[in-house]
């Protein structure tokens, strides 16, 4: 997903009020290493007690700071060096430094490099709700836009899904970076225990394969009398059954803080039929929160479920897909 979108319709170069960005050279470039190599840090502490070596590490992009508990506390440059030094990773992009803390912080370069024509070293204050946006002038020297006075990027851009960068009359497409994405199956091809699964209780789907997939850290659990239960990483999730049952009446996803539930099943994710033997599909999206962590698949309405072979195939199979989309 990218993170920064051109805002101007010319493609190649950003303008028409935009000058400072424009500064830092091909816009096409910059926008790929933002994309690719950046991303939005908000909500950063500054190091207390000022220091280089110890400083908050920048990074590329937008660096947001929301405490500065006393003045002179501390952040640091990546290195240009390395950055030059990286040939596949192109033109270096420029560090935005948002300081919303209480009192000045200080930014230092890294060591052995310098800021403007200050020695080496040496570090240049950001007073507290101003912003400042460094771009480099050699692999071992940083420039800076939007110097002292500037105000920090709060309503520079008049629209709500835009963040001011700190260059005076730009504004970049900030979205939120996402938790790390993932996902995972589960597929059971064997019938017991599921040939008679009672309301209220889970589908096994385990007994073949602990997980086809998992990339996401799920906890697999037994789930009260039988079946299995899910604790999903807080966050936001896709999660499709699939299943062909021989019993008439739906199945749904419960939710719960344990495996030990309590659960309650969540009725805009049923899915059932009148007849047997229908492969059934259904799900939803699901929201996992500190309490309210851990999932199962079973039938709901007190009507047991049965699953039988899928369309007179030899196979009883029940599937489940999860997909952390954010």
């Amino acid at each position: 997903m990218n993170k920064f979108v051109p805002m101007s319709p010319d493609p190649y170069i950003k303008k028409d009020g935009d000058q400072e960005l424009a500064k830092f050279g091909h816009l096409n470039a910059i926008v790929n290493v933002l994309n690719n190599q950046a991303l939005s840090q908000t909500g950063l502490v500054a190091h207390a007690g000022d220091g280089q070596a110890l400083g908050t590490p920048l990074q590329q992009g937008f660096n947001a700071f929301s405490v500065v508990a006393t003045t002179g506390d501390s952040a640091t440059l990546p290195s240009l060096v390395a950055l030059c030094a990286c040939t596949p990773c192109g033109p270096i992009a420029p560090v935005v430094v948002v300081n919303s803390g209480a009192n000045a912080m200080n930014v230092y370069p890294f060591p052995g490099e310098s800021i403007n024509a200050l020695s080496v070293n040496t570090p240049i204050s950001i007073a507290a709700g101003e912003s400042l946006s460094f771009k480099n002038v050699s692999c071992n020297n940083w420039d800076t836009y939007g110097a002292s006075g500037t105000a920090a990027p709060v309503g520079v851009c008049t629209d709500s899904t835009l963040t001011g960068t700190g260059l005076p009359g730009s504004c970049l497409h900030v979205v939120s970076q996402p938790a790390t994405l993932g996902f995972a199956e589960y597929v059971q091809r064997t019938q017991a225990p599921n040939n008679s699964v009672a309301s209220g209780l889970a589908l096994k789907l385990t007994t073949d394969n602990a997980a086809i997939f998992d990339t996401i850290g799920i906890t697999v659990a037994g789930a009260p009398t039988q079946g299995d239960a899910f604790t999903l990483p807080v966050g936001y999730y896709m999660v499709r059954y699939e299943t062909s049952t021989s019993s008439v009446g739906p199945l749904a996803i419960s939710q719960g803080n344990t495996a030990a539930g309590p659960f309650t099943a969540d009725i805009n994710t049923k899915a059932g039929s009148t007849t047997a033997t229908t492969w059934i599909n259904g799900g939803g999206i699901v929201h996992s929160t500190v309490g309210n962590q851990t999932i199962i698949v079973g039938p709901t309405d007190s009507v047991a479920a049965a699953v039988t072979t899928t369309g007179g195939a030899p196979q009883y199979i029940v599937r489940l897909t999860i997909l952390k989309i954010g």
